[in-house]
């Protein structure tokens, strides 16, 4: 329901025959709607308000930039933007919103589960990361945010490498997740 108006605000029927005939998305050229031009809609209308934005985000547009034009498919796109906002619904998040009593990762029970340590510090997720070539799984594993860790990787890897990290990533996360779904819990 919170999309309604940015759906309302971005579709234009199209005619013919005098008659209306079908949606057209605005915001591309073929009429097709896509996550990426609604948010490019969004983020247009937000810079026409007179809402100030903070200079953190001016300076993240180059990150944004990167992953909308990553090789990848755009569930992942939107997969990688939740995990940097810490939204995904790991333990850590569930238990902060009141939704589970617990937030001890599922998988090993040693820490909470946040977003960095389900994709980066959890053993299974190391164990994963073990088996990709390249010099992503030598990184530290250290504490942190995810943010700052995605912003690495980011300024230090190439696209191709940095496509494979969110591929490989997100199938992490959804490993467990279809795993709990499959058993009704």
């Amino acid at each position: 329901m919170s999309a309604r108006d940015t759906i309302k605000n971005g579709i234009s029927w199209g005619t013919q025959d005098g008659r209306l005939h079908r949606p057209l998305w605005k915001g591309t050229k073929t009429g097709v709607f896509t996550v990426h031009s609604a948010y490019e809609m969004l983020e247009s209308d937000r810079r026409k308000s007179d809402i100030g934005e903070s200079s953190n985000m001016a300076n993240l547009r180059w990150l944004w930039r990167k992953v909308w034009k990553m090789a990848i498919p755009g569930k992942i796109k939107h997969f990688i933007w939740r995990a940097y906002h810490e939204s995904l619904p790991t333990y850590q998040q569930l238990h902060r919103r009141k939704i589970r009593t617990e937030a001890n990762c599922p998988v090993c029970s040693q820490q909470e589960e946040t977003t960095l340590h389900a994709l980066w510090q959890c053993p299974l997720a190391r164990n994963t990361w073990a088996l990709v070539q390249g010099r992503v799984q030598k990184l530290p594993n250290q504490g942190g945010d995810f943010s700052i860790f995605m912003l690495r990787m980011f300024q230090d890897f190439p696209k191709a490498e940095i496509e494979e990290w969110a591929i490989t990533s997100w199938a992490i996360l959804r490993g467990p997740m279809e795993c709990s779904e499959s058993s009704g819990s």
